[in-house]
């Protein structure tokens, strides 16, 4: 299900709906690198939905070994996300989080493979 319209920034930290592209489902999960400052975060998590501004990820959870720490990862952070089915990279920063529903939105900066990305998100409802 994809994140509600919000007008105010709400106390799970989420900031208000800016997407500027439309959202289309993509079947497949990733592994996060969240770069804290101190030491990085990994976790798995399952995609959403994409567009060309962004990624929607859900069941977000720490890979086996690590300690899980949301409080670590906050807006703004530095972020790549590694995709299981897809040869792709995405470099980014986290754009929003619910912890309650373990999601977690990015704003995509770029990619290892810009004519992949773009094929993916072309075509988004």
């Amino acid at each position: 299900m994809p994140f509600k319209k919000a007008n105010n920034a709400t106390s799970t930290g989420m900031k208000p709906e800016r997407r500027r592209s439309e959202r289309k489902a993509l079947d497949d999960s990733v592994l996060l690198m969240v770069l804290t400052g101190e030491s990085d975060v990994l976790e798995r998590a399952s995609v959403l939905d994409i567009s060309s501004g962004g990624i929607c990820l859900g069941k977000v959870e720490p890979v086996k070994g690590y300690a899980q720490d949301k409080t670590r990862i906050a807006p703004d952070q530095p972020v790549m996300a590694y995709f299981k089915h897809h040869p792709l990279t995405l470099y980014g920063t986290v754009s929003r989080i619910d912890n309650a529903s373990s999601r977690l939105a990015l704003r995509v900066k770029r990619s290892n493979n810009e004519e992949l990305w773009e094929e993916l998100c072309q075509g988004a409802k």
